[in-house]
């Protein structure tokens, strides 16, 4: 007897408004400061009231975690991605650093999100999701590093920990540029150079 398809599983009410709320927060994050980003606005901009909003998340923090969670998840996803086919160590690192781009030009809400976020001066609960991204993504940077250096395609002297900092010191860098000139085209334009400089300091002997 043949067997029926699964059927799909469908998503709750619930589970709907909750991801419509954080895809809210992001479009208001990408053309306001977070700061300015009240409940009011997020529940005015998803139809609902500002109570119906809280009955899915009990505060702000709890959203802007939900938010960061989602933000990094899906990074997370895309560098798993570039890992899977099976590319040189260099070339790997090329698109994950590509991959990190794409995903915050797509997202420009993010970055500032977690900018705003890391300046609070306690540790909320979306604080302690960025640095456990942090953690994660330094370690991954720095394993392709050292298969870099096994391989033959990193010299064998390179400072793993240092050269890792480095890697997401020029992401943030350039993040932090484009935020400042408020020009989303300059991380693509800017990337392909400081890339390259990148490649450099940890293949050539200095």
């Amino acid at each position: 007897m043949p067997t029926r398809d699964p059927k799909p599983l469908r998503r709750s009410p619930g589970h709907q408004r909750r991801e419509q709320a954080i895809s809210v927060v992001l479009q208001l994050a990408a053309a306001d400061s977070p700061d300015r980003i009240t409940t009011a606005r997020i529940s005015e901009a998803m139809g609902l009231s500002t109570g119906a909003l809280f009955r899915h998340f009990p505060d702000k923090d709890a959203l802007w975690e939900a938010v960061l969670l989602r933000a990094t998840s899906r990074l997370d996803a895309a560098f798993a991605l570039c890992e899977s086919g099976g590319d040189s160590p260099l070339l790997v690192l090329q698109e994950i650093f590509n991959a990190h781009l794409n995903f915050i030009i797509e997202h420009p809400g993010a970055p500032r999100l977690l900018f705003s976020e890391l300046q609070r001066p306690d540790d909320t609960a979306a604080k302690r999701v960025v640095r456990e991204f942090l953690g994660r993504h330094a370690d991954r940077i720095r394993s392709h590093l050292d298969d870099g250096r096994t391989s033959g395609e990193i010299r064998p002297d390179l400072d793993s920990q240092a050269a890792a900092t480095l890697f997401i010191g020029c992401i943030q860098g350039l993040v932090m540029q484009s935020l400042f000139n408020g020009d989303p085209g300059h991380l693509s334009r800017t990337a392909p150079g400081i890339f390259a400089l990148f490649r450099h300091s940890i293949t050539e002997q200095p």
